[in-house]
Order: structure tokens, then C-alpha cells, then sequence
């Protein structure tokens, strides 16, 4: 074979390629919804990465005292797998002062009800 036929032979596959299958036959005709959608779920998921590293973040000062992974090794408790509304109570009755403690309330007054709860689901996850 020299390289004429060669030539030839790649035009020939090229036109059939083109008359069994042109873009119109391969492209679903409206794709704006799946495109669409798909934009959304990475959006969606964007957040929830950010907030997800924000509470770990915040969580990180928790075991400055709470131990790594919220696993006490000492006197104070540990927070790794409590229940989540416990946890959310805990804070509040903190902040409020309906549970005394110097240490914590400072804590539970800087966060807000949005943090206790990402804060609440965390901890109850570990284990």
C-alpha cells in the first residue's frame, strides 16, 4: 500500500463516518434541563464543602480540650458521638447560663444556633 491509497482510504472512512452519524443524530436536542441541573448540583455541592470545612474548622478549637476526634483522654467529657440534640441543648443551656460553666459559655457565645447544629451533626458522626 503506498501512500496515495492510504489517502485515499482515510477520505473514504471520514465520508462514512459522516453520513451514518452527524452531530444531530449523536445530540440529545434539548440538553438545557440536564445542563442546567447538573450546574445546580455542583453549586449545591460547593456549599456544602465550605460549610463542611467551616465546622470542621470550628471544631478543631473543641479538641484543643475535648481531645482529638472529640475523645477526652482526661477529665473533661468527650464529645465524639453525642447525640446531636444533647449537644445543640448543651450549647444553648451554655450560652444562656442554665448550665454553668466560665469556659464553655464563652465558647457557646461565639457561635450561633446554625453552628450548634452543624457542631451537633459533627460530633454525633464520630465514633
Amino acid at each position: 500500500m503506498n501512500i496515495q491509497d492510504s489517502r485515499v482510504l482515510k477520505e473514504k472512512a471520514r465520508a462514512a463516518l459522516n453520513q451514518e452519524c452527524s452531530p444531530e443524530d449523536t445530540m440529545p436536542r434539548n440538553t438545557a434541563p440536564l445542563v442546567v441541573a447538573s450546574l445546580l448540583g455542583l453549586a449545591v455541592s460547593g456549599f456544602a464543602s465550605a460549610a463542611d470545612i467551616h465546622t470542621q474548622s470550628i471544631a478543631a478549637t473543641c479538641m484543643s480540650c475535648h481531645g482529638p476526634g472529640g475523645k477526652s483522654q482526661g477529665a473533661i467529657p468527650s464529645i465524639a458521638g453525642l447525640n446531636k440534640d444533647y449537644f445543640v441543648k448543651a450549647m444553648k443551656d451554655f450560652k444562656s447560663g442554665a448550665r454553668p460553666s466560665t469556659i464553655m459559655k464563652r465558647h457557646a457565645s461565639g457561635y450561633t444556633e446554625a453552628e450548634y447544629e452543624a457542631l451537633g451533626a459533627y460530633f454525633a458522626s464520630l465514633k
